[in-house]
């Protein structure tokens, strides 16, 4: 490395083949001109006995493909890899006009994520690798909150995962992200 010079050669964390699971690129139809574009890992051999559990991976707020790469990182890759090794169907997908998905992510509301997130969960449930009282939905941060109105209408969720979903009403997450930029910008 030289000095002044940062080198990417990948993260020590990222997936190496040959992969102990295999992957299938999908699409979810969620509702007329809305088509959710994501990848499917599926552990093992195609199929457990009685089907493998599962979760979809909801992502946080702004757009962001499958894997929620930003800066190098690729968290919801490296999660998912997590769970197929340990046994985990998962279904990550892009976010609204990234990736091959379609609709426009500038006028979905967090609502309109979570009947994308619904959607989502309803297909996965539906796989034949899948057992369907084991398929749950994970989200971190505002995908958080759309677990939980996933949730909130779906009884037949296995479980749910909040990761750092938020406490607190929308105004007061924005103003504190608001706060944030600004102390770190020297405000």
């Amino acid at each position: 490395m030289k000095r002044g010079v940062l080198e990417r050669k990948g993260r020590p964390q990222d997936p190496v083949a040959p992969l102990p699971y295999r992957e299938e690129m999908v699409m979810v139809s969620v509702k007329q001109g809305v088509t959710l574009a994501g990848t499917l890992a599926i552990p093992g051999g195609d199929k457990q006995a009685a089907g493998w559990p599962a979760v979809v991976l909801v992502s946080g707020s702004g757009p962001q493909n499958r894997d929620k790469q930003r800066m190098g990182q690729r968290p919801q890759l490296v999660l998912a890899d997590r769970l197929a090794r340990a046994g985990i169907a998962v279904l990550r997908y892009d976010e609204r006009g990234m990736g091959l998905g379609t609709a426009d992510f500038g006028t979905a509301t967090t609502g309109d994520f979570s009947v994308g997130a619904e959607a989502a969960w309803k297909w996965l449930g539906n796989r034949p690798q899948v057992r369907k009282d084991a398929a749950g939905i994970a989200g971190h941060a505002e995908g958080g909150l759309v677990a939980a109105m996933v949730a909130g209408r779906e009884s037949g969720a296995g479980f749910v995962v909040l990761q750092a979903g938020p406490g607190v009403n929308g105004r007061e997450v924005m103003l504190a992200g608001f706060d944030g930029i600004m102390a770190f910008s020297g405000a």
